[in-house]
């Protein structure tokens, strides 16, 4: 995605981009892509970045145009740095940019980027504390409606999800694909949290009783329901290209989505998470005796 951002802001393929990590001689300091920050934050400062490059490049460009047109005329695409209203005049990027590092004793194009989870007000911390309960991880959270269709077994209180859609809105989808594997796997991770996950301890001492994951069970491939995304174009004004976080808010939508179907489907509330069979058919047996 780094790579995809950069790309477009410097109007090149994208398999000319190489994205370096795991080094850090090599990298700057970066938050890293994880807890709703990934495009807001990393994106934002690739994007910062090479729009420092991008125009290195184009005042290398006017140079080269002899001072017949001005930066904002010029536009990069295509491997060639193009005149907006006379596209036949056009000079080829490599030529600009050994031009550009020739003129300039071979200092070579360094585009610079930097931004914080919360670009528009520094004085918000930005790595949450739980002991002050105070800062953020981003700046721009994404929003979604979730819709779950599912079935219950009135005998054995079993629950089966059959469809699942996901209205999302992380601003906008630089990468859509990207974006439905991240609500594909928010999906079952809510249903894991839904229908499933539950840590069982004992009373006395307190022991796990369920460590492995041969008693303590999780959604699988086995009970992937169908999933649809749909995808809400916004624009967030400090996120790249308008881009938002597409990390976890599906999660929270998918939990209540399933907690709600299920409800419907019994005509009765279970209050109590994960939403077992056991738990279903005692929410169904109390329902019955005050009917």
């Amino acid at each position: 995605l780094m790579a995809q951002i950069v790309a477009e802001t410097l109007g090149i393929n994208i398999e000319d981009v190489n994205v370096i990590t795991g080094d850090s001689e090599l990298c700057p300091i970066g938050t890293g892509n994880w807890l709703s920050g990934g495009t807001f934050v990393l994106g934002r400062a690739a994007k910062l970045a090479a729009d420092d490059a991008r125009k290195q490049i184009l005042e290398a460009a006017v140079d080269l145009f002899k001072g017949e047109v001005r930066l904002e005329d010029l536009e990069i695409r295509e491997g060639h740095i193009y005149v907006k209203d006379a596209p036949e005049n056009r000079i080829p990027l490599q030529k600009v940019i050994r031009h550009a590092i020739l003129s300039k004793g071979g200092k070579q194009i360094i585009g610079e980027g930097y931004t914080k989870a919360i670009p528009y007000a520094p004085e918000v911390n930005w790595y949450p504390s739980l002991h002050t309960a105070k800062g953020r991880f981003t700046g721009a959270y994404s929003f979604a409606v979730t819709v779950a269709e599912v079935e219950v077994d009135l005998e054995t209180g079993r629950t089966k999800v059959l469809k699942v859609t996901t209205a999302d809105d992380c601003g906008y989808p630089i990468n859509p694909s990207i974006v439905e594997g991240q609500v594909e796997g928010q999906t079952l991770m809510g249903m894991g949290q839904a229908l499933f996950e539950e840590v069982i301890t004992s009373r006395k001492t307190g022991r796990i009783l369920n460590p492995t994951f041969t008693n303590y069970k999780i959604a699988t491939t086995k009970d992937t329901p169908e999933i649809k995304t749909i995808h809400i174009i916004t624009n967030d004004p400090w996120g790249p290209f308008g881009a938002k976080e597409v990390g976890e808010g599906v999660v929270a939508s998918v939990v209540a989505a399933l907690a709600n179907a299920v409800a419907h489907a019994v005509n009765a509330r279970i209050k109590q998470l994960p939403i077992t069979p056991e738990r279903t058919l005692k929410a169904i047996k109390e329902k019955k005796k005050y009917l």
